[in-house]
């Protein structure tokens, strides 16, 4: 014969909500949070001073020792007259928290530039139970240049760039 039991609220023993570990259950590598935001517009810089993108996400650990783990995708990207690299770097709560890569145009044997793309990423431990922002800025490297991305478009099909950003139980 089966046994069925019906309650309406489990408890700690000090009268708290249980959390996955009181009950037993290891949930350590599991992804608890995920955003991302995906930019489709072409854009374009011309400074050397870091300037923001429109890759910012916002989060709030659920644990302070959790990891988070941030890949930024950047297509379409290139320079207009030179092999000068754009540099992109992730900033935390407007603080810079990381040189995330210089990307140098490409160029065919007439000079024109081409497209590339790039990924990168960082992990780091959340450290705070608090709001933390994450934004991605960008600059040229030289003067004189025009750094682009989301640069490419067939027909309607503008190239994608992404900011994931993923909480992982510790």
């Amino acid at each position: 014969m089966a046994s069925i039991i019906k309650v309406d609220t489990i408890q700690t023993a000090a009268g708290g909500t249980p959390t996955a570990a009181d009950l037993g259950i290891d949930t350590s590598g599991s992804v608890v949070n995920f955003l991302t935001i995906e930019e489709t517009a072409y854009t374009s810089i011309s400074t050397q001073t870091f300037t923001a993108t429109p890759f910012t996400l916002s989060i709030t650990p659920k644990s302070a020792t959790n990891k988070l783990y941030l890949v930024l995708s950047v297509n379409g990207i290139n320079n207009s007259t030179s092999t000068t690299a754009a540099r992109f770097e992730l900033y935390q709560d407007g603080s810079s928290i990381a040189y995330l890569n210089d990307i140098a145009g490409f160029f065919n044997a007439t000079g024109n530039s081409q497209d590339s793309s790039f990924s990168a990423s960082y992990t780091m431990t959340a450290g705070t139970t608090e709001e933390t922002t994450f934004t991605v800025y960008w600059r040229c490297h030289s003067s004189g240049v025009t750094c682009r991305y989301n640069n490419y478009s067939s027909g309607n099909n503008r190239t994608r760039s992404s900011l994931t950003l993923m909480e992982i139980a510790g």
